[in-house]
């Protein structure tokens, strides 16, 4: 069984590298994205091709995925072969703008695809394929793996493939996704090479102070990604890319030196916000989810305040904040519940919504706030 239009992608890569085309990486700046772009340029460099472009959405001043403001930056690169990696499955305006600045774009996403499809010849995406098949819940960076095996067929060394295993596996266990299928079997086998790894950042981050308690590598990285998982930007990258692809240990601990103080202000932030909703919720803990938004809360914050609290209640968590003229928000699951699902459910009074089943996003406007919520709670009372 394959992965629908892998094959095509990996095809067009490699003309693009052939005719010395622009290559642009478009990826969204989590660490599944981040390691997806790695990967992918890596592998584009190890097959004599130039430099691609990298680019990193940025989620404290752009909207998710690909976004109107990028764009702007991004076209004085046209013309040029325009990848997304870990976004662009439902950026309908943003994708027929891109064409229209001189980009040929395809799509490299794992989020729920909604009732329609760009209109680019190459999406990969596993969801057009039926729940069953081993590749339906891989994370952008398993599907990146793929990509990249696809790519270098018989040149993909021992040690390059090692390497790059360690890092779809550090991405794929903060990613949330299910860990059956091929995800189990990247997780058993990568996690396993992480200690071992030459990657300068790895290397680093595995022999850090803040680590030294943990009981296992899983344990390790799931330390790590919530402390490297949220980041900045500098120019077109993102400080999780700049991290991962230091050259040295010495770069790559200064490097991580700045995620940790700026962790300590971004966790600080973040306890705070979840101290509000805790007080909010406590007088309505009987109710079966978390529905709570607040127009001063930081959209970049939402993610971790919604994993915080659906550990914490034992309950789905919808947290939001007031964006332009919408309501933006995160949610997350505490078991194996379905967001994306409950959404689809609830259509008719949201935007959009995206993600995978445990962690996701979505965009409703004000007005609609009590019907959202009265349609959710509906839906999760009925699965009690």
């Amino acid at each position: 069984m394959e992965i629908k239009n892998l094959k095509k992608l990996a095809d067009r890569i490699q003309k693009a590298i052939l005719n010395k085309e622009k290559i642009i990486l478009y990826a969204d700046s989590d660490l599944d994205g981040t390691v997806s772009a790695i990967i992918v340029k890596e592998a584009i460099l190890n097959l004599g091709g130039a430099m691609p472009v990298v680019y990193f959405s940025d989620r404290k001043s752009e909207e998710h995925g690909i976004n109107q403001d990028a764009l702007e930056i991004l076209k004085k690169e046209a013309p040029g072969f325009f990848l997304s990696l870990d976004c662009g499955i439902a950026d309908f305006e943003a994708i027929e703008l891109a064409k229209k600045n001189g980009f040929e774009v395809a799509v490299l996403d794992h989020h729920e695809i909604s009732r329609k499809l760009p209109k680019i010849k190459i999406i990969v995406n596993p969801k057009q394929g039926k729940e069953n098949n081993p590749f339906y819940t891989l994370a952008a960076s398993g599907l990146a793996f793929k990509l990249v095996e696809l790519l270098m067929q018989g040149k993909l060394k021992r040690a390059l493939r090692e390497e790059i295993l360690g890092l779809v596996a550090m991405a794929t266990l903060s990613d949330m996704v299910p860990e059956q299928g091929l995800n189990k079997e990247i997780l058993d086998e990568g996690l396993a090479l992480l200690e071992s790894s030459q990657r300068p950042a790895i290397k680093v981050l595995f022999g850090s102070s803040v680590v030294e308690k943990c009981q296992s590598t899983r344990e390790i990285v799931d330390k790590i990604s919530r402390i490297i998982n949220v980041t900045t930007k500098e120019g077109h990258l993102s400080a999780l890319y700049l991290l991962l692809t230091a050259a040295t240990e010495t770069e790559a601990q200064a490097r991580f030196q700045k995620f940790l103080e700026e962790g300590a202000q971004r966790q600080l932030a973040i306890s705070e916000l979840f101290d509000v909703l805790k007080s909010r919720f406590f007088s309505k803990k009987d109710e079966p989810i978390i529905f709570e938004g607040d127009e001063n809360w930081e959209l970049r914050f939402l993610g971790s305040v919604a994993s915080r609290a659906a550990v914490f209640f034992q309950k789905p968590a919808f947290v939001f904040t007031k964006k332009n003229e919408f309501f933006r928000g995160s949610f997350r699951m505490p078991d194996s519940g379905d967001g994306i699902k409950a959404l689809k459910t609830c259509s008719k009074f949201i935007k959009e919504c995206g993600g995978h089943a445990r962690a996701g996003g979505f965009t409703f406007e004000e007005k609609n706030t009590d019907n959202l919520k009265q349609c959710l709670l509906k839906y999760f009372k009925a699965r009690r």
